[in-house]
């Protein structure tokens, strides 16, 4: 070693990032003009590394750190969860609610091309939870049984994908587009299968590899998002609810084979233990900079509450064609086979209970939910902090006091609150 101040970060789980901490009046741009390849070295071997104690206060700050380590910034474009830009290269590190978890992924790995390096910066730490978690894709590979990566390595990863209103993002977010015929042109450049639903919905199937040769390492590595896009990820309430309103097909993701197969929640569940032997967590503290090589790594995020101020940048983008793989659109349709759970049903009122008294229960029990001290008719359930987990919940309230049961994207696509209660009213009317 150089002047680097590289050790192995204290964690309560082994194969921990390593940390590389300041030298005595030492600032990061010396650091990283002294060591900069034997910096990026360090993460081809070991594919994490925590830069600790340095001055990094801002979005600015920590585009500058992260510019010094990289040879081409990438957007954002094909996106898995809703993120917002900060300044420059520098987004949010996801703007899904606090109370969900984001799965163990490797970043883009479901698209055509992804970033070879992602980093995080800690602004300001959660008051509880919200870690980022990562795990050697390596040891992933390495730990799952030949017999269940056969099927995935001959026919690869399908993606189901729908976007419109309400759960399902919207298509010109997700892929960086305005027209449909932008939309269009990037989806067969990405070999990406697209079918236009009613209400300017949007359905997309895409194949891809589950594994793939590191170009630098030539270590193979587990490569997908076929856990954190599959049906059994999502919370149980959650998944009961959308498959039992939309359907399998109309879910806002889901995984299969590659060759349209569905993969078993048995099989998800051994692929899950995988994840978790080989993850490792640690506590953010403000200033901390987290750069993973996107191959080797994968991360997701705990749910937490707080404030929690975490924002990320992509670089150094690298594509299955580079590797080797030459991307095909979908040969097969995917079999649904998800079994839906009814018991939320809604069934007729037996109590008379009357649309007065929904009125009276429904702003009472979105503030009790919500956790506010009251709102109005006027009110956004979304802007209020409300979120699919937070309709479910209210939803299966209604059922059970009154009988009813509305659309799940009514509470996350109407303008207010008034709105979400005449649909409620309009169903207990019409028992």
């Amino acid at each position: 070693m150089s002047d680097l101040n590289m050790c192995a970060l204290d964690t309560a789980t082994p194969g921990g990032p390593l940390q590389v901490c300041p030298a005595a009046g030492q600032e990061w741009h010396e650091l990283l003009a002294a060591n900069r390849e034997e910096l990026l070295q360090e993460l081809s071997a070991h594919g994490a590394i925590l830069f600790r104690g340095f001055a990094i206060r801002s979005a600015q700050d920590f585009e500058a750190f992260t510019g010094a380590l990289v040879e081409k910034w990438m957007d954002y474009k094909d996106r898995a969860s809703k993120r917002s830009l900060v300044a420059g290269k520098v987004y949010t590190s996801t703007d899904t609610p606090s109370g969900f978890r984001i799965q163990l992924h490797n970043e883009s790995s479901f698209t055509s091309r992804w970033p070879g390096k992602i980093f995080f910066y800690c602004q300001k730490a959660a008051a509880q939870g919200g870690r980022t978690p990562i795990a050697d894709s390596r040891k992933i590979y390495q730990t799952l049984p030949a017999e269940l990566r056969a099927p995935f390595e001959e026919h690869g990863v399908m993606y189901v994908r729908n976007f419109g209103e309400g759960v399902g993002m919207d298509w010109r977010d997700v892929f960086q587009v305005e027209t449909r015929e932008e939309l269009e042109q990037y989806c067969t450049e990405a070999a990406i299968q697209f079918t236009w639903l009613d209400q300017d919905r949007l359905r997309t199937i895409q194949t891809r590899p589950a594994s793939l040769r590191h170009p630098l390492t030539n270590e193979t590595v587990w490569f997908n998002h076929a856990m954190a896009l599959h049906v059994s990820s999502l919370d149980q309430s959650l998944r009961d609810v959308l498959l039992r309103q939309h359907g399998e097909e109309n879910l806002p993701h889901n995984t299969y084979y590659g060759n349209g197969q569905p993969i078993d929640d048995d099989t998800m569940g051994s692929i899950r233990q995988a994840y978790e032997g080989a993850t490792t967590l640690f506590e953010w503290q403000a200033g901390d900079v987290l750069m993973l090589d996107n191959l080797l790594y994968a991360h997701g995020r705990e749910a937490y509450s707080g404030e929690r101020k975490v924002f990320a940048a992509m670089a150094d983008p690298g594509s299955w064609s580079a590797c080797g793989y030459a991307l095909e659109l979908p040969k097969s349709e995917p079999l649904t086979s998800v079994n839906v759970n009814a018991s939320g049903l809604a069934t007729a009122v037996q109590n008379q209970e009357t649309v007065s008294a929904l009125e009276d229960w429904f702003l009472d029990a979105v503030a009790r939910e919500l956790q506010l001290a009251s709102v109005q008719g006027a009110d956004n359930f979304v802007d209020m902090g409300g979120d699919s987990l937070s309709a479910v919940a209210l939803l299966e309230d209604s059922c059970e006091k009154f009988g009813v049961e509305i659309d799940l994207d009514v509470f996350l696509s109407a303008e207010t609150l008034d709105a979400i209660l005449a649909a409620l009213r309009a169903e207990l009317e019409a028992n």
